[in-house]
């Protein structure tokens, strides 16, 4: 039978090759970041923000705190970024929970934020990145760390 004859997937055997593919990403990813330190390694991304402006975005040292992560540096990574380090259990559970459904080929629930949550998401983020340019010297803990 020809490859354009193929019958289509069905949905769970669909929702677990994405699941597998995305995990296979997320894996080598992790990997890499072990590997290469983004101090060292060059083939990171810069920040846009800071070289424009020189001031920290809410998102400056993630993958560095990603890094020190993997490396079991969990004061250090917080240093780089609190705000990642405080959304990971989050970001991991909604993760595990897509994953779940996806591979069960179950129907992705409604996330439901409102206007509200949204809301709250960018203030957050934006009190983050003001606070840590802030010229106090408590501030300077939430400054992303250079290696």
């Amino acid at each position: 039978m020809p490859a354009s004859d193929a019958p289509p997937l069905q949905p769970a055997a669909r929702g677990r090759r994405t699941v597998l593919i995305v995990w296979l990403c997320v894996a080598a990813g992790a990997f890499l970041l072990h590997s290469f330190p983004p101090g060292a390694s060059h083939f990171y991304p810069r920040c846009v923000w800071h070289q424009l402006t020189g001031f920290s975005c809410p998102g400056c040292g993630s993958t560095r705190a990603l890094h020190h992560l993997l490396h079991g540096r969990f004061l250090v990574a917080i240093q780089s970024n609190v705000l990642l380090i405080l959304a990971l259990p989050w970001l991991v559970m909604g993760s595990a929970r897509w994953s779940f459904n996806e591979f069960r080929g179950m129907q992705q629930p409604t996330i439901g934020i409102g206007w509200r949550a949204c809301s709250l998401f960018f203030a957050l983020l934006l009190a983050f990145g003001i606070f840590r340019n802030l010229p106090f010297e408590l501030c300077r803990w939430f400054l992303p760390l250079s290696e």
